[in-house]
């Protein structure tokens, strides 16, 4: 019986762990996404869609990172 109390506490102990990564998680990383979300979203809306765009492409290039990359530490 001593084994079945045992387990059963081992069990309701996952569940008290996650309540409390959960509450974490949301007093901790939560609210700081969302503010980084909409940071993002207003920067994204002030410079406008078709730049940011047109930034991506270009910084998807192949090489186009190592460029700068390269340039910033030759400059050190």
């Amino acid at each position: 019986m001593d084994a079945l109390v045992a387990g059963a506490e081992a069990f309701i102990q996952v569940f008290r762990t996650a309540a409390d990564v959960f509450v974490g998680f949301t007093t901790g990383i939560i609210p700081i996404v969302v503010v980084f979300l909409t940071a993002v979203n207003a920067l994204v809306k002030f410079i406008g869609e078709e730049r940011v765009e047109g930034f991506a492409k270009w910084a998807s290039q192949e090489g186009a990172f190592i460029c700068l990359f390269v340039i910033l530490f030759y400059r050190l």
